[in-house]
């Protein structure tokens, strides 16, 4: 089984009630990815996304880019393991 890259990423801003999820979830359809984001009860987003290190952070910088009025600030934590996911996913 081969390593992958993790990012786990908690945003924090006007992240809830404004289609955050949905777009990340849609944005993830466009590179060759897994993992999830949801919503946190403390009013932040949390994402974990699995994938080739290029990819996903590829896929971070533009999720920032295209959310940027909404985000505030964004705290990372990178990894190498191994895939958990299956796919993409918004959790609820």
């Amino acid at each position: 089984m081969e390593e992958i890259h993790c990012l786990e990423v908690h945003f924090r801003g006007r992240v809830q009630g404004v289609g955050f999820r949905w777009s990340t979830w849609k944005l993830a359809e466009n590179y060759p990815l897994v993992g999830y984001v949801k919503n946190l009860a403390n009013g932040s987003v949390e994402m974990i996304v699995e994938g080739e290190e290029s990819t996903v952070k590829a896929f971070l910088s533009d999720l920032r880019d295209q959310m940027s009025t909404c985000i505030e600030s964004c705290e990372i934590v990178e990894s190498q393991g191994f895939a958990r996911f299956e796919e993409f996913a918004i959790i609820y």
